[in-house]
């Protein structure tokens, strides 16, 4: 684990939470103001949609075979659909088993996964996370199925990182299914394996906390407000597929839970929360650090 301060937390990384709010909304009214500073090596780069698709592709035909038998499975692969806090699809580190080359396609591909407003907040967090396992490039990489050939997704993983990159290859999955992200401004220890967290039930009725459809209008647009809010670090077309994905479920049939017994503090300012639909989780989990788990589908699985 690290046990170094994040640099973009005060304090040394100990930071309360109204003082992350308050930072937060600063970083992000800077940021939209700022280009997007793209990882050393790539030149060029784009964060528009398709380019990490296109990146994906390059990559897979720029792998050696010995590289291909290591991290290329089979599309239909049951790994594709795992998602945990802490984990590494394959036990190839980046930074050791590709190319320079390589690397600075997979930190691109990373990146426009992402808005350019948030893209190098998003990879610094990763490179702090990753600590002594070796930063963003202790992370790992696998290829589901062929680019260029039909379904394919790509799936990065590491401490507090799970991006998928898919082309739509996942019918009526947001990002191509469960993602997981996280921060620790300082050090906290963590074993992987949350799956439960991320298990769509199916149900638009008794599920905890209080339904949509009980709200006012003023108060569903304050709800659909913060859930653009949840969606702004990543790149538009898959903040559009969520939402899409979330309205075609019905709105009123979303659930969002606030968990008394969990407020650290005792303060008010809720540590744990859930919004929960049909086939939709996204769930927050704030002490002893951040871990976000998300998982939109058009259909919650049958089996």
């Amino acid at each position: 684990m690290n046990s170094k301060p994040c640099p973009d937390c005060d304090g040394g990384g100990v930071v309360t939470r109204r003082e992350f709010l308050k930072t937060t909304v600063t970083t992000v009214a800077a940021a939209a103001a700022a280009p997007l500073v793209l990882p050393a090596g790539v030149e060029g780069a784009s964060a528009k949609a398709g380019r990490s698709e296109t990146l994906v592709a390059t990559l897979y035909k720029d792998l050696s075979e010995a590289q291909r038998k290591a991290v290329c499975f089979p599309f239909e692969h049951a790994l594709r659909s795992k998602v945990d806090n802490n984990w590494h699809i394959t036990d190839k580190k980046i930074s050791e088993f590709f190319s320079k080359d390589q690397q600075a396609m997979i930190k691109e591909i990373f990146f426009g996964l992402h808005s350019p407003e948030y893209a190098q907040t998003v990879y610094n967090q990763v490179e702090h996370d990753g600590g002594s396992a070796g930063g963003f490039g202790g992370t790992s990489i696998a290829l589901f199925g062929e680019p260029g050939t039909g379904k394919f997704e790509f799936v990065i993983t590491g401490r507090h990182c799970t991006r998928r990159c898919d082309g739509d290859s996942v019918a009526g999955a947001a990002f191509g299914g469960p993602i997981f992200y996280g921060h620790a401004a300082k050090s906290a220890n963590e074993k992987p394996d949350h799956p439960e967290t991320v298990k769509l039930t199916g149900k638009k009725k008794d599920l905890p906390g209080i339904p949509m459809a009980e709200l006012s209008r003023d108060q569903k647009d304050l709800v659909k407000k913060v859930m653009s809010d949840l969606l702004a670090p990543f790149r538009k077309d898959d903040s559009k597929e969520a939402m899409k994905l979330i309205d075609k479920n019905g709105f009123d049939h979303l659930h969002m839970a606030f968990y008394k017994d969990q407020d650290v503090g005792k303060d008010g300012v809720w540590d744990v929360w859930q919004i929960e639909g049909p086939a939709m989780v996204w769930y927050f989990r704030g002490d002893p650090h951040v871990h976000t788990w998300v998982h939109i589908r058009e259909n919650a699985p049958t089996a």
